[in-house]
């Protein structure tokens, strides 16, 4: 037996942003809307004994969507001519569709959502046109993916869960290295 595995996908986005700048602040405001759908399916294109299966049978599909929607802000304020403070906030909420048969045959039609603050905050400074040094504080928030659902599928113990990264970073200016501890 000879099978392919295929997939049809398309993207559509668009993003909208807005900026502000005056005197010692710099603001950026914007949106962003994805939409992300995939086809799965797999197609056997020969057999010794076929039986009743006709040349190119569809053995398996299914389809996923993806819905995104994101805000954010950013502000970048001047200090100094050498150090600036910058803050960063970000909204997503996400809706994930999948539905049908895997190849395997089992059903894997589900539907999840999620929504996700995501901040960043820290302080920058320029020692010489050469030199810069910098720490920030960040989180970092994201949805399982597509193959995590797929392979959980009908076992409500093993549904993926979100995962976090809460980091903070710096510039090592006398190792020239950076650094970052994660939380």
């Amino acid at each position: 037996m000879i099978r392919q595995k295929w997939m049809a996908n398309d993207f559509y986005g668009s993003v909208y942003t807005v900026k502000y700048r005056k005197n010692k602040l710099e603001a950026v405001a914007g949106a962003g809307m994805n939409l992300y759908t995939g086809d799965h399916f797999g197609r056997v294109v020969w057999m010794r004994t076929s039986g009743s299966a006709e040349k190119d049978h569809q053995w398996y599909f299914n389809d996923s969507r993806k819905r995104e929607i994101n805000i954010y802000g950013k502000v970048n304020y001047s200090l100094s001519e050498q150090t600036n403070v910058f803050g960063d906030l970000q909204y997503r909420s996400v809706n994930y569709r999948l539905r049908g048969s895997d190849d395997d045959l089992k059903d894997i039609t589900q539907q999840h959502s999620f929504g996700f603050f995501n901040p960043k905050a820290g302080i920058f400074h320029s020692i010489t046109p050469n030199q810069d040094t910098w720490l920030s504080f960040s989180v970092a928030n994201r949805e399982p993916t597509r193959s995590d659902f797929k392979e959980a599928s009908g076992d409500l113990n093993a549904t993926p869960k979100t995962w976090r990264l809460s980091m903070i970073q710096n510039w090592d200016i006398n190792s020239g290295k950076r650094e970052a501890l994660f939380l």
